[in-house]
């Protein structure tokens, strides 16, 4: 039997199993015998948060977490058992019976999978894409697929590559998109527990394909949330990369070319971007807003970037409290750069 005290300082559970006759999954971590966790009903897999003590006799008292309220939705005891197994009892204050739980630890379909990973990993696999629209982009036939329950919407590579690259492009949109779902589901859970489970935080994300070439691909993800603190929140990001091997290209590679410097710190690269904005959009980026300066290297450390026909498409990254003043992306030109990614 498996015994925790409560001098443990940090164990984590990751189980699966039924309340009444419901499936399950459930994470829990112990902090010097503080419960901090998360379940979901495979039904819906939106998570619930949960928040207790471990008790002497190792027993763990559970509460599911409604924020901005004094009463809890349900409450839930578990005892543990041989083997890893828990057992107890669920109760909602707005029910009268009281539910038989049942959990054992989680295995995964891919044994590899353990720990905090195994969550996630096992709600991924309860949620299957559906087929949306087909396109073509630069005779490249793009087909999409979207999650239902959160909406993430992207696209695979049905054409335009060998199979090889076809595989490892697509590879890494299936990525791309089963991080922006995880994204998606804790969202909701921190906005569940800033203001109450009846609230839902907006969450969107997007795949745009920027430039497609016989050697090149470069497409934008941009993810637009209300998830932290009511505020709206706007993250972007790309991928990059040459053809066939799909090695990754460096900003700093776009600007000096064969010049570049052996090695270049992220100093050198955001001053070069900052002269440039200033030189190119100075005035617009003034115009926007008092706290929008172009010439700001620190929106400049890390920026999200991306490959167009016209250019390289820059969108500043603020901290959070300094979030958009210069809002969108900045094109700064191909005749800016050394170096021009073959076509």
């Amino acid at each position: 039997m498996l015994v925790f005290t409560t001098s443990c300082w940090a164990e984590s559970l990751t189980l699966a199993g039924k309340i009444g006759t419901s499936p399950v999954v459930m994470e829990l971590n112990l902090n010097k015998g503080h419960v901090q966790g998360r379940y979901f009903y495979r039904r819906h897999y939106l998570d619930l948060a949960l928040e207790g003590q471990l008790r002497d006799d190792g027993s763990l008292a559970l509460t599911e977490v409604s924020a901005n309220s004094t009463a809890a939705n349900a409450e839930m005891v578990l005892r543990p058992g041989p083997n890893g197994k828990w057992q107890g009892s669920w109760k909602a204050h707005a029910r009268p019976a009281t539910l038989f739980v049942q959990l054992s630890p989680l295995k995964t379909l891919a044994s590899s999978v353990t720990g905090p990973g195994a969550y996630e990993h096992e709600r991924l696999q309860g949620l299957p894409l559906r087929r949306d629209h087909a396109e073509m982009v630069a005779d490249k036939k793009l087909q999409w697929w979207v999650e239902p329950v959160s909406g993430v919407r992207t696209f695979r590579f049905d054409s335009g590559y060998d199979a090889i690259v076809l595989t490892k492009l697509n590879a890494r949109l299936a990525q791309e998109q089963s991080t922006a779902i995880t994204a998606f589901f804790a969202c909701q859970l921190d906005y569940s527990r800033r203001y109450g489970p009846e609230q839902a935080a907006d969450f969107s994300f997007s795949a745009e394909p920027r430039l497609l070439t016989t050697t090149l691909v470069s497409l934008r993800f941009s993810t637009v949330s209300t998830c932290n603190s009511g505020g709206l929140l706007i993250h972007g990001s790309s991928m990059n990369v040459q053809i066939p091997g799909l090695s990754e290209l460096e900003l700093a590679q776009l600007i000096w070319g064969g010049d570049k410097p052996a090695a270049v710190d992220q100093s050198a690269l955001s001053s070069w971007i900052a002269n440039a904005m200033q030189n190119l959009h100075g005035s617009d980026m003034a115009d926007l807003r008092e706290r929008c300066a172009a010439k700001d290297q620190d929106i400049w450390r890390q920026p999200a970037w991306s490959l167009t026909a016209a250019g390289v498409m820059l969108e500043p990254v603020f901290s959070q409290n300094k979030q958009g003043p210069c809002g969108g992306e900045w094109l700064l030109p191909w005749t800016m750069f050394k170096f021009k990614p073959g076509r």
